[in-house]
């Protein structure tokens, strides 16, 4: 019995996941609406299909370091749930142990799908189709959202959100598989989808989904143009429908942002916000509503800084000055004053690694990993400036199947190198 358990093959689990991944999110949309329960961080019947997905991701560890590696994680943040308890800053554990599973989530699968792209159980290709499905449900349910289908976005724009609790949760996930859809996926329906993605983009109306998608477009039109071959691109603008073509999306692009920049201008001079508050969407009031409580501790500050408020204390804090304030939702800001400043350097560390990584895989072959670094760079921006990466089980699969694809693409490279050094020693031995 145990030798058959060994011989499934769990990594085809979790292609079938990353399909269906939306549906889990739009059941909790649906859920939360008919029962009242609308709680950010309390447990929910959508959560027991992502912990299905941890476990499966378990059985996909290959190396013990890999294991530790997670388990390492996971001791360090409930410990910082023991130091905030320790602080009186615990106010409902069920909440602040849900992030630290959705913080586990992200990482596990950046460390799971790195290790199966390097033994080869999994490709990028397989990847990629799985992720595509998953976009062409987020991307539908918006589409129809204006059919009844779906739920308003915000108020002040023509704006849907399909059957998902909040925009941001899903713009992350449109505007970091577009450059692959562009460039990377060879799929017949190439074109149709990245219609598609860009649809659902404008229709979400956020400021981060219509100038970062119409920005991802023009950069990657840019790239195109740049490096498909010259006889090819000599040949495409003798035609004259290269021309049309190219006028159709340029009409489209400068009357996208015509329109969008007019609208967002109308309804800043409509409002009392300042400048920063507009831009941010008031996010820089939630780290300085938590910065301020800190401020003023008198005893466990210390403490506090290096281990964090947790995520129910946070939460009280910024309810208690804003109703509409439930969480930090930049990530990087969240994990600060969620874990503290330790696992906050932790993470800026593990970033600079992947910045590095994608500096040296840019300098050996700018043409075949551009693609992959603009997504990475478009989700870290969006986690940083506007947040609901990191910890939003639909977006951060996303972010961290983009970075396993440039973790194991470096090691590839890494190891090429160093075959080809050795051959050369063993050539200049014989010599």
């Amino acid at each position: 019995m145990l030798k058959k358990w060994k011989t499934i093959d769990f990594s085809k689990l979790i292609l079938v996941y990353i399909a269906v991944n939306p549906i889990f999110d739009m059941m909790y949309t649906i859920w939360s609406d008919f029962s009242g329960m609308e709680d950010y961080g309390a447990f929910a019947p959508n959560q027991i299909f992502r912990i299905l997905y941890i476990a499966v991701l378990v059985l996909n560890l290959k190396k013990l370091r890999d294991f530790i590696t997670i388990f390492l994680i996971g001791s360090y943040l409930l410990f910082t749930v023991v130091v905030q308890s320790y602080l009186g800053y615990t106010l409902n554990l069920v909440t602040n142990i849900n992030l630290i599973g959705k913080v586990i989530y992200f990482a596990a699968t950046i460390i799971v799908i790195s290790r199966l792209l390097e033994l080869q159980k999994l490709s990028e290709e397989k990847l990629i189709k799985p992720l595509v499905i998953s976009t062409v449900i987020i991307s539908v349910s918006i589409l129809i959202s204006p059919l009844g289908l779906g739920y308003r976005g915000y108020e002040h724009v023509f704006s849907f959100k399909g059957l998902f609790g909040y925009a941001n949760f899903v713009s992350g996930c449109l505007l970091g598989i577009l450059p692959i859809l562009l460039y990377v996926y060879k799929g017949k329906k190439r074109i149709f989808y990245v219609l598609l993605d860009y649809s659902a983009l404008l229709l979400l109306g956020s400021k981060a989904s219509v100038a970062g998608g119409t920005a991802v477009i023009v950069i990657m039109l840019c790239y195109l143009l740049k490096y498909e071959s010259a006889v090819k691109f000599h040949a495409l603008i003798r035609l004259k429908k290269f021309w049309i073509l190219f006028a159709c999306v340029s009409l489209c692009l400068i009357t996208v942002m015509a329109v969008f920049l007019w609208n967002q201008i109308q309804y800043f001079n409509s409002s009392n916000y300042s400048l920063i508050n507009f831009l941010t969407s008031h996010r820089n009031l939630q780290t300085e509503y938590a910065s301020e409580f800190i401020k003023k501790l008198e005893t466990g500050k210390i403490l506090t800084i290096l281990f964090g408020l947790g995520c129910s204390k946070v939460s009280h804090i910024l309810n208690s000055r804003i109703k509409s304030f439930y969480t930090i939702e930049q990530d990087y800001n969240g994990i600060l004053f969620y874990f503290g400043v330790l696992a906050f350097a932790i993470l800026c560390l593990f970033t600079a690694r992947v910045m590095y990584v994608i500096w040296k895989l840019l300098k050996k072959n700018m043409q075949k990993y551009f693609p992959y670094a603009l997504s990475f760079m478009v989700l870290l921006f969006q986690s940083i400036l506007v947040g609901h990466v990191i910890y939003v089980p639909l977006a951060s699969i996303y972010f961290a199947i983009v970075i396993a694809f440039l973790l194991n693409d470096f090691k590839n490279e890494t190891k090429g190198e160093k075959s080809l050094s050795g051959k050369l020693c063993d050539s200049d031995s014989d010599v």
